[in-house]
């Protein structure tokens, strides 16, 4: 099934400047999410040593008024994922899985970014200049499992009902928050991790 994806980068409307990147995903109707948390990372990192990129299905849907030169719009087409559960989630929640594959060419690391986060803080440059190479993909605990060994102020009743849904997920590994994920592209596609 795995075997059937294609993945390609159709039109972008810059080429890429740097070997690292921020990057976020999104169907069109999170596209004012993820360029509001674009412009958050712009303010924050006047000199960056990364491009700033949203993924998008459809280029043609974006505003000319919203296409400036210091975000790299980027069209993605993925087939072969229809067939995905979805849930709650849009085919789009699967883009983030494809990037290192899609950038494989252009971009060494890549952080992904959820159109949900709220950027209060330069920390970009930092990551990038500072990155371990041994690695293939880094996320954090999901903050169910903080909370859990931390917040000494849930109730008891509130534990037990996060350790019940920690339960119900079946793995013994500890859930991880896929809303910001770093990328080894070159590792992570020499693996086939995906």
């Amino acid at each position: 099934m795995l075997n059937t994806i294609q993945t390609r980068l159709r039109h972008h409307s810059a080429p890429s400047k740097n070997k690292r990147a921020i990057i976020l995903a999104v169907d069109d109707d999170f596209f004012p999410f993820a360029y509001f948390v674009a412009m958050q990372i712009l303010e924050l990192h006047p000199d960056r040593c990364f491009d700033v990129c949203i993924c998008v299905p459809n280029l043609k849907s974006i505003p000319e008024y919203l296409q400036i030169p210091t975000i790299r719009l980027c069209e993605i087409n993925i087939t072969g994922i229809e067939h995905l559960p979805t849930d709650h989630l849009s085919i789009a929640a699967y883009y983030r899985f494809f990037l290192p594959k899609i950038f494989a060419k252009e971009y060494e690391y890549i952080l992904y970014l959820d159109a949900d986060v709220f950027i209060t803080e330069s920390f970009a440059n930092e990551l990038f200049t500072h990155l371990p190479t041994n690695f293939v993909l880094a996320a954090a605990p999901d903050i169910t499992y903080i909370s859990l060994s931390c917040d000494n102020s849930l109730k008891p009743n509130d534990k037990e009902n996060l350790k019940n849904i920690l339960k119900s997920c079946s793995a013994k590994h500890v859930y991880r928050n896929s809303g910001v994920l770093l990328f080894n592209v070159p590792e992570y596609n020499a693996r086939n991790y995906f």
